[in-house]
């Protein structure tokens, strides 16, 4: 049986104590359906866009992401948790494997390929695909993502949409580097 008062916190913030809890979070959506190019990996750089904190239950946690040309910058250093989850549609052809892609760079110039995976999609069916991995973030100057997709089928579709999540990237700092 524990007895006492707790002591008390003063001259601190809630956010500066040790285990505050996750202190970054967000998603970004691609935003409209697009056609894609039959047997190319293509980096995904436009139709991405933050939930709009209106329509949705979610707003970011912290600062967030920064994204330009499909290049996402993060707003702090950290180990990062990332989901990059894609729905594919056949559109009348059948495709043996559409993947996806996570790239990091530590240099702001060269790109590696850091998860991937791959999905079978029917040509009148849709299949969904996720690929996660951590990364450490010690620069956010240099160190970024991008995230590609490719197509094994001619007529395979990326699956977006403004008002909902169907392919988008989830970004969570889990703590310190």
């Amino acid at each position: 049986k524990l007895s006492g008062a707790l002591p008390a916190i003063s001259g601190a913030s809630l956010t500066n104590l040790p285990g505050g809890g996750i202190t970054q979070a967000d998603i970004y959506r691609f935003n409209t359906t697009a056609n894609l190019s039959y047997d190319t990996v293509t980096v995904v750089d436009s139709n991405w866009e933050r939930p709009d904190e209106s329509d949705d239950v979610f707003d970011k946690i912290g600062t967030g992401m920064s994204q330009s040309s499909g290049i996402f910058t993060f707003p702090a250093t950290g180990i990062y948790f990332i989901s990059y989850i894609a729905r594919f549609y056949g559109n009348g052809n059948t495709s043996g494997a559409n993947h996806i892609y996570i790239d990091a760079t530590v240099n702001n110039s060269s790109y590696n390929t850091v998860a991937q995976s791959a999905t079978y999609v029917g040509n009148t069916y849709q299949a969904t695909v996720i690929a996660q991995t951590l990364v450490d973030i010690t620069d956010t100057s240099n160190r970024k993502l991008r995230f590609k997709v490719y197509a094994g089928g001619g007529n395979q579709q990326l699956l977006g949409n403004s008002a909902k999540n169907e392919t988008f990237v989830t970004f969570i700092r889990l703590g310190d580097t």
